[in-house]
């Protein structure tokens, strides 16, 4: 386990030797992608709207390109393209325990072109620079809270960052491990003002409570966020009969003769719920497998699922779609990954889909449960 300890931290060291060589970082990357790995989006906009090629790069964003929700496989080889170029002597890894990983469309650190300040590249190169030599008390906290002012970054994602360079001096602040860490009665407020004083502060206070690796203490998180997911197969068994009976009841049929009713296909007129999911999900997921399907199709196929969200909902869905990034979205959520990283995608649709226009008036229920209905 940590068998990426050792070529994360020499990655760390040798890219900074090419702050002013990041055009040779953008062409491995182009070729990357040109072999047919998954690497970040190498097109930039200026002025809005306009796709030009990316022309600068940092160092967080580098290694964002292997810390994303792709497979093993594939993470394992970017790192060796990277290993060969760089010149790195540490082993490719087996395993990324206690990784925490960025959001598949917010990968970069900074923001398109037309929006990014000029400080805001050197600003990155710069702090990676002192994370990566020096002391954790000696960094320049202005240069912390200045990246933090770089409209694609925030304190989950920094801290994140430094933990991919440093991961035995620092500790992300990612949602699982703020879990973890409130769950073992340790005070996440001290952070509420992020600034790299409070933030040392926590981690010294973690090192002192828990007493074993930021690696380590990442990994646990992880699991035990894994473990809360747990659903028992006997308790869905149960919940699914006893919806079938209900529905049954409320149609005066056995539940055999119910489900003899519900795979009709040829039953439009009249749909119940349990109707309306059982002939358009079908729809639905045979389109989403086609891989070849518009925005407009796909709007169509959704909006014959009305059992999916109250009426409210869909008027929330409809100014998602309206926005005209629905289709790049779901692309994005079905993008080829490991099965068990499925979670975390779908937590990030949702983020994204709710960046893009899907505002929903209460809790996050009717959206997952359309991304259940897209994954078929």
């Amino acid at each position: 386990m940590f068998t990426w300890k050792p070529i994360f931290i020499e990655m760390g060291i040798k890219l900074l030797a090419y702050r002013d060589r990041q055009s040779q970082i953008l062409t491995l990357l182009s070729k990357m992608a040109t072999d047919g790995l998954p690497i970040i989006s190498l097109k930039d906009q200026n002025p809005e709207g306009n796709e030009i090629p990316l022309e600068e790069i940092d160092p967080f964003t580098i290694f964002a390109v292997f810390n994303r929700s792709i497979k093993t496989e594939s993470r394992i080889e970017i790192i060796r393209h990277l290993k060969d170029a760089l010149q790195l002597s540490a082993p490719v890894p087996q395993d990324f325990a206690g990784i925490p990983v960025v959001n598949l469309q917010k990968a970069w650190f900074v923001p398109y072109k037309f929006r990014r300040k000029k400080e805001d590249v050197t600003r990155l190169w710069d702090f990676a620079k002192q994370v990566v030599f020096n002391e954790p008390k000696d960094v320049d906290a202005r240069l912390f809270e200045g990246c933090l002012e770089i409209s694609q970054v925030g304190v989950v994602k920094l801290t994140m960052g430094m933990f991919w360079l440093q991961p035995d001096r620092y500790l992300a602040l990612d949602r699982h491990n703020v879990s973890y860490l409130e769950s073992k009665g340790i005070d996440i407020k001290l952070i509420i003002k992020p600034t790299l004083p409070a933030y040392l502060g926590l981690v010294r206070k973690v090192q002192d409570t828990l007493g074993i690796s930021f690696p380590e203490v990442s990994y646990r998180a992880w699991v035990s966020s894994s473990s809360d997911a747990d659903l028992d197969p006997k308790k869905l068994d149960d919940g699914f009969r006893e919806l079938l009976e209900k529905n049954a009841n409320l149609n005066g049929l056995s539940i055999q003769a119910f489900v003899q009713w519900t795979l009709n296909k040829d039953l439009r007129d009249g749909e119940n719920e349990i109707t309306n999911r059982v002939i358009h999900q079908d729809e639905l997921a045979r389109l989403i497998n086609s891989e070849n399907f518009t925005e407009e199709q796909l709007k169509y196929a959704l909006s014959n699922l009305w059992s999916l969200q109250a009426r409210i909902d869909i008027v929330c869905r409809n100014s998602y779609f309206s926005s005209g990034k629905a289709l790049a979205d779901i692309k994005a959520l079905l993008a080829k990954g490991d099965d068990s990283e499925m979670p975390q995608r779908i937590n990030q649709f949702i983020e994204v889909a709710i960046d893009h226009g899907y505002k929903p008036k209460k809790r996050k229920e009717a959206l997952r449960e359309s991304v259940w209905v897209i994954l078929g």
